[in-house]
């Protein structure tokens, strides 16, 4: 974990919890049972300015997060990963049952060639029979991340970044 992040999870029942947990500056990733839990977990906060904290926040479900991390640990130790960034309609709590988990991987050194490419694809297929959820990795340099304008899709890497879950 590191200090710009805090992952935890909680009782969507008990909202004090959260607004403990508020008092971080950095952002907060919660993990919640279910997206069904969000709405009624939102109606039970107190003011209007803690619901559009919690609104926005990002929320990323067990599920989903445990099928991510399942790949990144299986990542070769070759493989230099800065970090790994959840986006899409999984990051934005937008996902139905066959939504895929699109995960930037920011590779500190060199660049994604097709042997990584073809790696990285046997690895999220191992990834989907044990889990059913398909992690779409979409390797990225360090340089292009820090220098997106370098990127052939500059506004991919903004998007990446305005919805993205830093893992």
């Amino acid at each position: 974990m590191s200090a710009e992040s805090l992952t935890c999870g909680f009782d969507a029942g008990h909202p004090e919890q959260l607004i403990n947990l508020l008092r971080y500056q950095a952002p907060v990733v919660f993990s919640i049972p279910s997206a069904r839990s969000r709405p009624r977990f939102r109606k039970k906060l107190l003011g209007r300015s803690d619901a559009a904290t919690l609104a926005s926040m990002k929320f990323l479900d067990p599920k989903t997060e445990s099928a991510v991390r399942a790949f990144l640990a299986r990542l070769p130790a070759d493989v230099r990963l800065d970090h790994a960034i959840l986006y899409g309609s999984r990051a934005r709590g937008e996902d139905g049952p066959d939504s895929d988990a699109d995960v930037a991987l920011i590779i500190a050194e060199g660049t994604a060639d097709l042997q990584l490419v073809g790696t990285l694809a046997e690895l999220a297929y191992e990834v989907f029979l044990e889990s059913g959820i398909l992690i779409q990795p979409v390797p990225v340099s360090l340089t292009h991340w820090r220098h997106p304008e370098r990127f052939p899709r500059p506004g991919f890497l903004r998007n990446v970044a305005r919805d993205g879950i830093v893992l």
